[in-house]
């Protein structure tokens, strides 16, 4: 629901991993491969997509999630 926060975790591998994390709606605070996602606004409910691209020197990969707040 509006104003909940969650912990959303990215695995990958390799050496010198940058992570580039999105929201469509809502907000993410944080770093790195592990951040929190809050749903502060009454625009945030319904599905929101978070992205996630992890990228090291020489390739990227961006993977994504759906949270719903109801």
């Amino acid at each position: 629901k509006p104003g909940d926060e969650t912990i959303i975790t990215a695995e990958a591998t390799g050496t010198n991993l940058s992570y580039n994390w999105q929201a469509t709606a809502g907000s993410i605070v944080g770093q790195g491969a592990q951040v929190s996602y809050g749903s502060t606004c009454n625009s945030c409910k319904g599905d929101n997509t978070i992205s996630c691209t992890v990228s090291d020197a020489a390739s990227s990969e961006t993977k994504s999630i759906i949270i719903s707040i109801k």
